[in-house]
């Protein structure tokens, strides 16, 4: 019978260690059968979360991919290999996080801004918005997070009900008794400023990954 350590056609051989890895990643897959001391352990049954299992199925990939062509790969450079991957992916999960603490720090810096905006949406000053002044504010300043007066710059097959100035008050309204005050429109600017970071990096995630794609050719 050919021998497990045998390489894959096309692939690289990967250390012994590496069918535990591959027995981690693919829990569908059936392991062989355990012999000796160890028979104790493989019997034990490790529940991976989703999360986790991403992250492992990843590294694999990535292994997988660095190691391409090469038919011998010791235990050593596989290590090695773990150690950068996960070093650099640590690297990034910093960096993202200080990314988003400054644009946090930013927003935050930025409320006294968005209580002059709830002031002008507030025409009559009673310290909260109604949709008559939600539809003043709209037609002054055009958009806003994409909300528009009726048939303004959508196209007809859009739902104008879903984007008119109806649409902005009823998200902003969130105890739904016909007016706005401060904090409610607070949290809701607040709300769309963290959901605009995170499309901000996933644009960064795509441009990173299709100059890695660049590199690779």
């Amino acid at each position: 019978a050919p021998s497990s350590r045998e390489p894959s056609p096309g692939g690289p051989r990967l250390p012994a260690c590496h069918a535990l890895f591959r027995a981690m990643v693919a829990p569908d897959a059936a392991p062989a059968p355990p012999r000796g001391p160890s028979a104790v352990y493989a019997r034990e049954q490790i529940s991976i979360p989703p999360y986790t299992l991403g992250v492992l199925k990843d590294f694999q990939k990535a292994a997988l991919r660095h190691f391409r062509g090469r038919r011998n790969v010791s235990a050593l450079q596989l290590v090695g290999f773990s150690a950068s991957y996960f070093g650099q992916k640590d690297a990034a999960a910093k960096a993202r996080a200080a990314r988003e603490e400054a644009y946090r720090a930013e927003w935050s810096g930025r409320k006294g801004e968005v209580r002059d905006l709830f002031q002008q949406f507030d025409v009559n000053g009673d310290g909260s918005i109604e949709i008559s002044e939600v539809e003043s504010a709209l037609a002054e300043v055009r958009s806003f997070f994409g909300f528009t007066l009726e048939n303004a710059g959508y196209p007809e097959w859009v739902p104008q009900d879903e984007v008119n100035a109806r649409a902005l008050f009823a998200r902003m309204d969130r105890d739904s008794d016909g007016r706005v005050l401060w904090q409610e429109f607070w949290d809701c600017v607040s709300r769309w400023m963290e959901d605009n970071f995170d499309q901000l990096e996933a644009v960064r995630a795509r441009e990173e990954e299709l100059l890695e794609a660049h590199e690779a050719d």
